[in-house]
């Protein structure tokens, strides 16, 4: 996958991943990210306040070597449909929260928001396509305060 090449060719130094789902990642998965020390991660719980989430995320990426970017898997919201949706995981405003927060502490230099699947013409990709817009107009406004 991506990642995986990312890695092996040397483009990340760290990566975070925030509000992992364990249940649906395969034991291997989570155990080459348990062995990575350039690779951390929290793992989703419904009550745990995103704010602590960040602060876990931003702690770890600060000494980065690299510039930081962002992916925000849309399989990681609520209720989004996208590659593998989920009935729980962040909602809507908490991935806002989450752009807004780490573009204001890290100033990132890209955001990239994969795994968006809607139904074509269907009331699904204006879901989509309206969350994918707010993401972006929160990056770049944040970016540029």
């Amino acid at each position: 996958n991506s990642f995986s090449y990312a890695a092996q060719e040397g483009y990340l130094a760290r990566y975070f991943i925030l509000g992992l789902h364990e249940s649906y990642n395969p034991e291997a998965v989570l155990q080459a990210i348990d062995q990575n020390e350039q690779v951390a991660y929290n793992r989703f719980a419904p009550d745990t306040d995103i704010s602590e989430y960040i602060k876990q995320a931003v702690d770890f990426l600060r000494n980065s070597t690299k510039p930081v970017g962002i992916e925000l898997d849309l399989d990681s919201i609520a209720d989004m449909p996208s590659s593998f949706a989920t009935p729980s995981g962040f909602s809507v405003e908490e991935a806002r929260s989450f752009i807004c927060q780490i573009t204001s502490q890290l100033q990132p230099a890209y955001l990239h928001l994969p795994e968006g699947a809607p139904i074509t013409g269907s009331y699904e990709e204006s879901r989509v396509g309206k969350t994918l817009a707010y993401l972006v107009a929160d990056f770049i406004k944040t970016c540029n305060q």
